[in-house]
């Protein structure tokens, strides 16, 4: 009686550690899957920002190469007409002033965004501005690297670059006489061009132009512009539809270096800086930041989430049903 008695207590106690180290190993291997399974998740996430702001930086510079494409076949048709070459060449301002001014009219009234068009000689030395027939002459070979490249390598390209309404997104062109590059052509267009484009577009990924205090007493003195300050470094000259005064304010509360979400109301958006704008001197004249609405995928995120901590709580579940309902062996 007394062995038996003793047999029973020990596999009474092998039965408890038995639940002891199920348990414990229950535990241990919910500990690991919750977090191998959030890190994935959190992975995913991140792989889903990233894919996002490449997306809204493609787009953004897709829309770039478009209208320089568009533009620089435009100014091209325009430089190598030996009409209006043949009058750079011979230094007949006031003749090429009155055929480009109907020209830069007509081009603007198409896109109001247009802001200036100027010739300049190999040398840099503007030789006319169309919106200010009196300003030519100074040398801008040595601050306008747009210049200064289609000058020396007689190739068309295009950037952003200083004006004085803060910014400008230039295409420069080579202007070729008797097969020679005598100068350059440019035309400049308002940042707020691109970001209106692709609202007119039916792309999801949005885009706001921000103006960095640097460039503000340029646009205040030289364009009689007044740029609504959003903080005490960023103002903006053109609000985009899709922003609003407070939205913005929160935004540059947020580093969007590396994109961030921030919550809207009801709606989450992933912003992120997509160009940054520079002075010829490195300064900060401006940026285009990008928005994209990720209300449905940071909720795919948290469900994916809910669903884990769903999982774990079943396991535990059935563990502890199937202990309290096991057959207890009367002896």
């Amino acid at each position: 009686m007394y062995r038996e008695c003793k047999f029973l207590f020990l596999k009474n106690i092998k039965s408890k550690y038995i639940i002891y180290i199920s348990f414990l190993f229950l535990i241990i291997s919910s500990i690991y899957y919750f977090v191998d399974s959030t890190k994935k998740n959190d992975i995913e996430r991140d792989n889903l920002l990233l894919t996002h702001i490449k997306n809204m930086k493609n787009i953004f510079n897709a829309n770039l190469t478009e209208w320089s494409d568009y533009y620089t076949g435009v100014l091209n048709d325009l430089a190598n007409d030996n009409d209006i070459s043949s009058l750079v060449a011979l230094k007949k301002r006031d003749k090429l002033y009155e055929i480009m001014y109907g020209v830069f009219l007509d081009m603007q009234a198409v896109e109001p965004s247009l802001k200036t068009m100027q010739f300049y000689y190999e040398d840099g030395s503007k030789f006319l501005q169309i919106q200010e027939k009196e300003n030519y002459n100074d040398t801008l070979s040595s601050n306008r690297p747009l210049i200064k490249f289609v000058n020396s390598k007689a190739e068309a390209t295009y950037g952003f670059q200083s004006c004085p309404f803060g910014g400008v997104f230039r295409i420069v062109v080579p202007i070729i006489y008797n097969g020679n590059n005598i100068g350059a052509l440019e035309i400049g267009f308002d940042p707020n061009l691109i970001t209106k484009s692709l609202d007119d577009s039916d792309s999801s990924e949005k885009f706001q132009y921000l103006l960095h205090k640097n460039s503000v007493e340029k646009l205040r003195t030289e364009s009689k512009m007044s740029p609504i300050p959003i903080d005490d470094t960023y103002y903006i000259n053109k609000l985009n539809n899709s922003f609003s005064l407070e939205f913005l304010e929160h935004i540059l509360d947020n580093n969007t270096d590396n994109g961030a979400v921030i919550e809207d109301g009801e709606n989450e958006y992933l912003i992120s800086k997509i160009a940054v704008i520079h002075g010829t001197n490195g300064e900060e004249l401006g940026e285009m930041i990008g928005y994209y609405d990720f209300t449905i995928d940071n909720q795919k995120y948290r469900f994916n989430i809910v669903q884990i901590y769903l999982r774990i709580f079943i396991v535990f579940f059935i563990f502890i049903t199937l202990i309290i309902l096991a057959p207890v062996k009367r002896e």
